[in-house]
């Protein structure tokens, strides 16, 4: 899996890409807004679940994680 594993400053470079707020984004990924910034600002480790989702959002592309070949998804609902 690539940019494994995401430092603080790497997740707000993609919520910057995705364009979303904290709030869209930790709402997205299922957790409070509070527990997104903590990762965000360093204060909690970024779990790979929420990396595998954010790196999911940006690529569109599902990692290998076992071997085979990247599944491509839809656009999420978030893009214009």
């Amino acid at each position: 899996m690539k940019g494994y594993p995401m430092t603080p400053e790497k997740l707000k470079d993609a919520r910057g890409t995705l364009k979303m707020t904290q709030n869209q984004l930790s709402d997205y990924l299922g957790i409070s807004e509070r527990q997104y910034r903590r990762y965000e600002t360093g204060h909690a480790e970024i779990i790979g679940p929420v990396q595998i989702i954010i790196d999911i959002l940006l690529t569109r592309r599902i990692p290998k994680l076992r071997g085979g070949t990247p599944i491509t998804v839809c656009r999420p609902f978030f893009y214009n």
